[in-house]
């Protein structure tokens, strides 16, 4: 009996810590480095940091992301939590390095890693994980899983630009209505509606620019609507960044201001390889702001005006009184009778 109980007791103890083995196994730590997306040329950032972590806490770690450097380059590495980071450890690679005797607390974000887009594409970042230990083993690695990142850079989208205007009642101007950015291969067709308050200014013409016509009151290139303008244009070449698309030419009618909207109605890309692709488009719009017509000054004389109540006011007064004064008294004298 007693041989039998202690082998009970024994498979007992063996399955309790076989248990305890599968549990301490099962668990991990969490890094993650997170995405990010930008338009080429400009910037974005991402974080380091770790998710999740079991205990005992770890307290030592050195991670290092790689990237693709014909999508992007590395701008800056901001260090957090006591760390150190270096954006050029190597060519197309961020390591962070630290410690916190007191072992990490989850979450905590290890570094800010700063990407500039350098082509549209997709970077995938990967983390390399040479130092996580803990208290106890303070060179080595535990078991720890990795969440990726990427960085997406896309093409800055065409854009659309139309000037503003600043003028007085009465007075006329011309507005610039410009494809100011547009991506390769250009833009081969487009339809563009600019609308306006009729009740502050009044449509005179529109001049239009290469290859396309701009008009409010011509069937064939112009809207009905007594208060748009629809600029039309074509290019087999495609479109170029910096073309005038129409020059608008309208007159303020009234004080106020109005905004110059754009609806964009067409804009195609010039290849046949992709026939109907519509590129993202941006479009920056105006306004024309009407003030008070200035009176008009009359001309001056070149002297001083009196003011009402000075002297040089009463002269005139006082002169015609003593004159009416003197021929009151001559009449008395010499008209009555004595």
């Amino acid at each position: 009996m007693r041989v039998l109980f202690s082998a009970i007791l024994g498979i007992s103890l063996l399955a309790v810590m076989a248990a305890s083995g599968l549990r301490a196994a099962g668990e991990a730590d969490v890094l993650f480095v997170g995405s990010g997306s930008a338009e080429v040329g400009d910037e974005t950032t991402v974080t380091l940091g770790v998710a999740e972590i079991a205990d005992p806490p770890n307290s030592a770690w050195t991670i290092d992301i790689t990237y693709d450097r014909t999508i992007v380059s590395a701008v800056s590495c901001e260090a957090l939590s006591g760390s150190v980071c270096s954006p050029a450890f190597a060519d197309d690679m961020f390591r962070s390095i630290g410690a916190i005797a007191a072992g990490i607390e989850a979450p905590m974000d290890f570094a800010h890693l700063t990407f500039l887009c350098e082509q549209s594409g997709e970077s995938p970042l990967s983390m390399s994980v040479s130092v996580w230990s803990d208290a106890t083993m303070p060179i080595g690695r535990e078991k720890v899983e990795i969440e990726e990142g990427t960085i997406t850079c896309a093409e800055p989208a065409d854009l659309i630009t139309i000037s503003s205007l600043d003028l007085e009642v009465g007075q006329q101007g011309t507005v610039v209505v410009e494809a100011e950015r547009v991506a390769q291969p250009g833009v081969g067709a487009w339809t563009l509606d600019i609308s306006y308050d009729s009740s502050v200014v009044s449509f005179l013409g529109c001049v239009g620019g290469d290859l396309n016509v701009g008009a409010s009151d011509v069937p064939t290139c112009g809207d009905e609507a007594p208060s748009s303008v629809r600029v039309i244009g074509v290019s087999a070449e495609g479109l170029q960044p910096g073309t005038v698309l129409a020059e608008l030419e309208l007159r303020c009618d009234r004080p106020g201001e109005t905004d110059l909207r754009t609806d964009v109605d067409i804009w195609s890309v010039a290849s046949i390889a992709v026939p109907g692709q519509t590129p993202g488009v941006e479009v920056r719009d105006g306004s024309i702001t009407c003030g008070m017509e200035t009176p008009a000054k009359l001309p001056s004389t070149g002297g001083a005006e009196p003011r009402e109540g000075s002297p040089l006011a009463t002269v005139p007064l006082a002169v015609l009184g003593a004159v009416l004064l003197a021929a009151a008294f001559a009449f008395r004298r010499y008209a009555l009778p004595r």
